[in-house]
């Protein structure tokens, strides 16, 4: 909350059918009989309402710092809001916000409740309009707005039973069938995003419940095809820890062909933690990564015939990548610079690459 006003209803205080009343704009559509659960349903349900309790009782549903941060904000803002939120109400929360952030708009959203991602997706000409509007919202402004989402796994242990969530939680708290339900989830939230003209980042992380996504060029694919307008940016491919760079060059071609042109690439050094668990040397990581970096630019606007790299790091016979990439001379690159070091070597490479 940013006002005095706490009029947020206790969820935990009130019945379950109230709370569903308040949440959603259309509650028998979302109503659930429980009698007809499985046990592994009733307990994602218990552990659900246990997470929220634990992260969002103290202070309840707020943080009391917000005010005097959010004036800060300088971007263009766009604020959106399900028009029959019951549950934190458009007329006040929304109007504070943008009266808190200098210069920002707010618009509602037709036929959405507390949960505007759960809204049905409308076809034919009510798809084409939103489609239309989506584009229009995406070329009206110049900066760009990325959505982002780390994709955790959120039924975990008791935090008792394990003294890591990387790398050594082990997987047999993992449910595929719960798996399942949060890929197709995460792909809608990502459609949702597009539609509202944002555009879409994805990463990748390995052997932890915090990043569902070990390959973040699979889900780049599904992407690729289930979406239409959003540029999609991956950040990002751990290319020092990858063996063979030329696979990446392939796949992110291959990504780039799927999507006609909307992938921006980005690469990244990789995190300590997972040295040990992808088996990669905890050395010359920076020297391996450059090398990399220049290897599958070369592999993407070479057209000539196959060449040969014969590096530091890397060795190749042959190189003669199919498909090529579908952007010339090659996707935009993005690479995460930390140091006044890695700035400078992006600098040198500036006709290729970008910082973020």
């Amino acid at each position: 909350m940013i006002g005095k006003r706490a009029d947020i209803p206790d969820i935990f205080a009130l019945p379950p059918d109230e709370v569903t009343r308040l949440q959603y704009r259309d509650p028998a559509k979302v109503a659930v009989d429980h009698g007809t659960l499985s046990d592994d349903q009733l307990t994602v349900i218990a552990r659900n309402r246990e997470a929220t309790a634990l992260y969002a009782w103290e202070p309840y549903f707020h943080n009391p710092k917000l005010r005097q941060w959010l004036h800060r904000i300088k971007l263009p803002t766009l604020l959106l809001w399900g028009a029959d939120d019951r549950f934190v109400t458009a007329a006040y929360y929304g109007d504070a916000f943008r009266t808190a952030i200098p210069g920002s708009r707010f618009e509602t959203i037709a036929g959405a409740g507390h949960f505007p991602t759960s809204r049905r997706r409308r076809r034919s000409s009510s798809a084409s309009a939103d489609s239309s509007a989506s584009e229009r919202r995406r070329s009206a402004v110049s900066m760009r707005a990325w959505f982002f989402s780390e994709n955790a796994y959120h039924l975990l242990p008791d935090s008792k039973e394990y003294d890591s969530i990387r790398v050594k939680l082990l997987n047999r708290y993992y449910d595929p069938k719960i798996g399942a339900d949060l890929y197709h989830r995460f792909i809608d939230e990502w459609k949702i995003a597009e539609d509202l003209g944002l555009e879409i980042m994805v990463n990748e992380h390995h052997q932890t419940a915090t990043n569902l996504n070990p390959s973040a060029a699979v889900v780049m694919g599904a992407l690729a095809r289930d979406t239409r307008k959003a540029r999609l940016l991956i950040l990002g491919n751990l290319i020092a820890n990858r063996r063979e760079p030329v696979r990446v060059a392939e796949e992110m071609a291959m990504v780039d062909v799927y999507s006609r042109g909307r992938l921006e690439c980005g690469f990244v050094r990789g995190v300590p933690y997972e040295m040990s668990a992808g088996n990669h040397r905890p050395t010359r990581m920076m020297d391996r990564f450059w090398e990399a970096h220049d290897l599958i630019v070369k592999a993407w606007t070479s057209h000539d015939g196959p060449f040969n790299w014969e590096g530091k790091y890397f060795h190749h016979r042959q190189v003669n990548i199919w498909p090529r990439p579908y952007q010339e001379p090659h996707p935009p690159i993005w690479i995460t610079a930390l140091s006044p070091s890695s700035a400078r070597a992006v600098g040198e490479r500036a006709t290729s690459s970008r910082a973020s």
